[in-house]
C-alpha cells in the first residue's frame, strides 16, 4: 500500500482501514490528480490500485465522480458480513443477519460469493432457476410470465407516476434489474427512451417476447461509460447488491449533471429479527432512511429524499447531484394517451379499492356492534334466566310463607275464639259478682234498718225501764250472758268486716284482671303466653271468689241462726239501754 502511495506521489492525510474488509480508502491533497480536489484510492482483493477522483463540497463530503477522468474505475471488495461503509461494530438480530453501529444497516453475514450475484450464467444466483424455482418455490411468489402481466397495471403505473413527479416524457431511462420488463415497456409507451439491463436470460427473453423489448444482458458495467442518463431506475435491486457503494458509484457516473436516481428498497425500522424481508442469500444489505441517505451521500447525491412506497415494507427513494430535488408543476403534461389511461383506471381502481375499504370497515365495525349486541342480547338473556329462577325460587318461598301465614292465622283465629269463650265466661262471672255485691249491698241496708230499730226500741225501753228495775238482778245476770254473746257477735262482725274486705279486694283484683285482660287481647298476636298465664290467674282468682262465696254462705247462716236466737235480740235490746244508761 505505502509502495502504491509513493509511486502516486500522494501525500496521505488519513487512511481508513476495515478490519474485516479487503478495503482501503485514502483521502489526500494533490494537484497532480485533481487539482485541488479530493482523492479516494480503493485496493481491490488483486492489490491494484484505482482512483475515483471527487470534488470536494465541505470537509468530509464529496460530490458526483467525475467519469471524465481517464483513471476513473470502480472496483470494491467486501468480505462476507462487511458492511458497505467499512465499519465492523455490529449487534446482531440474529445467527445470520446483523446491524452496523456505524450506519444502521442490516447486513447478511453467512459467508456467500459475490462473483454469483453478478451474471445470469449457469450456476449464478440470478441464472433461470431464480426466476422459474427460486422465487414461486422458496419465496412462495407468482411466476415471472404472471408478474409480467400483474404489475403493468398497478406497480409500474405507480412507479411511472413517481417517475413523472420529476421527470418529464421524452428523457433517457435507465432502468437496472427490470425483470420482464413491465416498468421499462411503459416508460416507453409514456413516451420515455427507455432501455432495461437484466441478468437472467429468461427474463430477457420474456421482455423480448411479450414487450418486444430489447434488453442489455449483464451487470450495469457492461454498459459504455460514455452514454449518460437522465434518470436510472433500481427497483428492488440494492438489496440485492455485494457491493451497493460500487453500483450506486457507477449509476451516479452514468447520470447528467441534473440526473435523478429512483430507488425502490425494503425500509428497516426496527422490526426485529422476525422481520419477513430478512431472506437468507438474497437480501444482502437491507437499508434504513438514514444508512440510504448516507449511501448516496458517499457516491455524489446532495439531495436524498425518502418516501413512502407501494407497499409498507418498502421506501421510495429520489436523489440527485443537485443541490435540490425540484417537483414538475404538472406531472401528467406531455403524458401519452395510453399512459394517462393506465394512470386513470388505476386512480379509479385506487378510489374504489378506498370506497371497498370503507364498506369492509363499515362492514367490519356494524359486524362487531352486531356482534357486541349479540353478546349483550345473550347475557339479558342469561340474566333473565337467572331472574326467573330466583322469581320461581322466590314464588315457591312465597307459598310456603302464604301456607305457614294460613297456619298462623288458623291459630290466631282459634286463640280469638278461645279469648272470646273466655270474655263470655268472665263476663258471666262478673254478673255473678255483680248480683252478690248487690245482695250485700241488701244486707247492709238491712242491718242499718235493723239498727234504727234498735234505736226505737232503746226509745221503748226507757219508757218501761222503771218496769224492769225490778228485774235488775236478773238483767245483771243475764247481762254477764249478753256480754259473752256479745263478745261472740264483735268476733263475726269483725269477721263480717274482713270479710267484706276482702271481697273488695278481690273486686278490685277482678277489675285489674280485667284491664289486664284487655291488654292482653290487644296483644294477642304476639304474647300468646301471656292470655294463659292470665287465664290460669283468672282461675286461681275464681277459686278463691268461690272460697269466699262460701265463707259468705257460711256467715249468712250464722247470722240467720242469731236472728233467730231470741237472747241475741234480748241482748241488743239491753246493749242499746246500757248504751243509753251510760250515755
Amino acid at each position: 500500500m505505502d509502495i502504491l502511495l509513493e509511486s502516486m506521489k500522494l501525500d496521505p492525510i488519513l487512511i481508513e482501514c476495515s478490519r474485516h474488509c479487503d478495503t482501503a480508502i485514502v483521502r489526500a491533497d494533490t494537484e497532480d490528480l485533481c487539482n485541488e480536489s479530493g482523492a479516494a484510492a480503493v485496493l481491490s482483493e488483486e492489490s491494484s490500485l484505482r482512483v475515483r477522483a471527487y470534488s470536494r463540497r465541505e470537509p468530509g463530503m464529496y460530490s458526483r465522480p467525475q467519469i471524465d477522468s481517464p483513471k476513473v474505475v470502480v472496483s470494491r471488495a467486501i468480505d462476507s458480513g462487511c458492511c458497505w461503509c467499512g465499519a465492523d461494530d455490529r449487534d446482531d438480530l440474529r445467527s445470520d443477519y446483523a446491524q452496523c453501529q456505524a450506519c444502521s444497516t442490516v447486513i447478511y453475514t453467512e459467508p456467500y460469493d459475490r462473483a454469483a450475484y453478478a451474471s445470469g450464467e449457469a450456476g449464478s444466483f440470478y441464472d433461470d432457476r431464480y426466476w422459474s424455482q427460486h422465487v414461486p418455490e422458496v419465496l412462495g411468489l407468482p411466476r415471472l410470465e404472471q408478474r409480467a402481466r400483474a404489475d403493468l397495471p398497478e406497480r409500474a403505473v405507480f412507479q411511472l407516476e413517481k417517475v413523472l413527479r420529476y421527470l418529464a416524457p421524452g428523457a433517457r431511462i435507465l432502468e437496472l434489474g427490470c425483470g420482464a420488463g413491465s416498468l421499462t415497456y411503459l416508460l416507453q409507451q409514456a413516451g420515455f427512451i427507455a432501455q432495461g439491463l437484466e441478468l437472467g436470460p429468461s427474463a430477457i427473453e420474456l421482455a423480448r417476447s411479450r414487450f418486444g423489448l430489447e434488453m442489455v444482458r449483464g451487470p450495469l458495467e457492461v454498459l459504455p461509460t460514455e452514454g449518460r442518463f437522465d434518470a436510472i431506475v433500481a427497483i428492488d435491486v440494492l438489496e440485492h447488491l455485494p457491493d451497493p457503494l460500487a453500483t450506486m458509484t457507477n449509476c451516479v457516473q452514468r447520470l447528467e449533471d441534473d440526473g435523478l436516481l429512483f430507488l425502490q428498497t425494503p425500509c428497516y425500522r426496527g422490526e426485529g429479527a422476525d422481520w419477513h424481508m430478512l431472506l437468507p442469500r438474497e437480501h444482502l444489505f437491507l437499508f434504513t432512511p438514514s444508512s440510504v441517505e448516507r449511501l448516496l451521500d458517499a457516491v455524489g447525491c446532495r439531495s436524498v429524499t425518502v418516501e413512502d412506497s407501494l407497499f409498507p415494507h418498502d421506501m421510495w427513494v429520489v436523489a440527485s447531484p443537485q443541490q435540490m430535488l425540484e417537483a414538475r408543476a404538472d406531472p401528467l403534461a406531455g403524458l401519452t394517451p395510453i399512459a394517462l389511461a393506465l394512470i386513470d383506471a388505476r386512480a379509479e381502481t385506487l378510489q374504489l379499492g378506498e370506497d371497498r375499504d370503507g364498506i369492509d370497515a363499515d362492514r367490519q365495525a356494524k359486524a362487531v356492534v352486531v356482534e357486541r349486541l349479540a353478546a349483550e342480547l345473550e347475557a339479558v338473556r342469561v340474566d333473565q334466566q337467572a331472574k326467573q329462577i330466583l322469581v320461581d325460587r322466590q314464588h315457591d318461598e312465597l307459598g310456603k310463607l302464604k301456607q305457614d301465614q294460613h297456619a298462623k292465622q288458623a291459630l290466631v283465629d282459634r286463640q280469638h275464639d278461645e279469648l272470646e269463650k273466655l270474655k263470655q265466661d268472665q263476663h258471666a262471672k262478673q254478673v255473678l259478682v255483680d248480683r252478690q255485691y248487690d245482695e250485700l249491698e241488701k244486707l247492709r241496708r238491712d242491718q242499718q234498718a235493723k239498727a234504727r230499730l234498735i234505736d226505737r226500741l232503746d226509745d221503748e225501753l226507757t219508757a218501761i225501764r222503771d218496769d224492769h228495775e225490778a228485774r235488775g238482778e236478773l238483767v245483771e245476770r243475764l247481762s254477764l250472758e249478753i256480754e259473752q254473746v256479745r263478745a261472740d257477735q264483735q268476733a263475726k262482725e269483725d269477721a263480717i268486716q274482713q270479710l267484706d274486705s276482702i271481697l273488695r279486694q278481690r273486686q278490685a283484683e277482678l277489675e285489674s284482671a280485667w284491664n289486664g285482660q284487655r291488654v292482653v287481647e290487644a296483644a294477642l298476636q304476639d304474647k300468646e303466653a301471656t292470655a294463659q298465664a292470665a287465664y290460669a290467674q283468672l282461675e286461681q282468682q275464681t277459686s278463691e271468689l268461690q272460697n269466699t262465696e262460701s265463707q259468705l254462705a257460711e256467715m249468712r247462716q250464722q247470722l240467720a241462726i242469731l236472728r233467730a236466737d231470741p237472747l241475741f235480740r234480748l241482748g241488743e235490746l239491753i246493749r242499746a239501754l246500757l248504751g243509753r244508761k251510760r250515755r
